[in-house]
């Protein structure tokens, strides 16, 4: 395909071949500068809008893909493909209504959108509906069985409905598959913890660690394991470090709780946990503290 563009056959269908074997090389960028000029051609690809979006998904460029997204919408040049994964754009850059909307649209059209399924999936799962979460992301797997997004969503799912053994084996299968994950880590890191399996927990966390040493919250978690355990003087280390990240991380608050004998109470944790179950099956680029803090509410 490269040699044809260079000989001057620049015909869409081998910029979109050649944009198709770099996405799938996850060469993002090369593939994003092929298919700019391809959206809205008559000859285009249905798929090369939805394939662009990807690209700029992968890229985290959330302020083009936006614009995008509302450019495509005015013009209604988003088929059902296009649609869904905008709705999963739009979700991991904090537009939740807007992703509820898309997904919805996406669905209605093709009720077997991958990526609709999961951003639909993903806000039942933050409004506490873990029953539809569950149905979409059943549906989802069916499709892909091998998506480490939707395992890890669905391994939140029944952690929220409290089946921590079942949800367990899901985090297992989603980080096989996605192993840089930070968030699934956490997530199975929250799991152990309330099984009480401090060793395990604190395993998960350090793991999250070596792929991100700057995320507060998982010194905001470490703290937690350590406070639980009576680990006075590591809990007050890992505090220092997650609120110097995140002055307001509430892992870290939490834990801050316990060492001073204030959030024992196992109803305290539980309201924690569930808040963090409910939210951080949500992938976009904030803190546990930014998806959970609602004004005047404390831990």
């Amino acid at each position: 395909m490269q040699q044809l563009l260079d000989a001057g056959i620049d015909a869409i269908a081998v910029v979109f071949n050649l944009a198709y074997a770099k996405f799938r090389q996850q060469k993002y960028g090369e593939a994003r500068d092929l298919l700019r000029s391809v959206p809205g051609k008559s000859e285009a690809a249905p798929e090369s809008t939805a394939m662009l979006l990807r690209c700029l998904h992968h890229l985290r460029e959330f302020d083009d893909a936006l614009k995008f997204i509302e450019q495509a919408m005015r013009d209604k040049t988003l088929d059902a493909s296009a649609t869904g994964v905008a709705s999963l754009l739009c979700l991991d850059a904090d537009r939740p209504e807007q992703a509820k909307r898309l997904s919805e649209s996406a669905l209605q059209q093709n009720p077997g959108q991958a990526e609709a399924l999961a951003a639909r999936a993903a806000i039942a799962l933050a409004e506490q509906d873990p029953e539809l979460a569950h149905s979409l992301l059943a549906q989802a797997l069916e499709r892909n069985g091998e998506d480490g997004r939707v395992w890890s969503t669905k391994a939140f799912a029944s952690m929220l409905s409290m089946n921590l053994d079942q949800a367990l084996e899901e985090f297992k299968r989603a980080v096989s598959y996605m192993p840089d994950h930070v968030g699934t880590w956490h997530g199975m890191a929250w799991c152990y913890l309330l099984k009480k399996d401090f060793a395990a927990a604190e395993h998960n966390l350090q793991t999250a660690m070596a792929l991100d040493r700057n995320f507060g919250e998982t010194h905001g978690g470490l703290a937690v394991v350590y406070a639980m355990q009576g680990r006075r003087e590591e809990a007050e280390a890992s505090i220092e470090r997650a609120l110097r990240l995140d002055s307001a991380n509430l892992s870290a608050r939490y834990a801050r709780g316990i060492l001073d004998g204030e959030t024992a109470d196992p109803r305290t944790f539980m309201r924690l946990a569930e808040r963090i179950l409910a939210t951080r099956a949500k992938f976009g680029g904030g803190t546990l503290a930014d998806l959970l803090h609602k004004p005047g509410e404390q831990p």
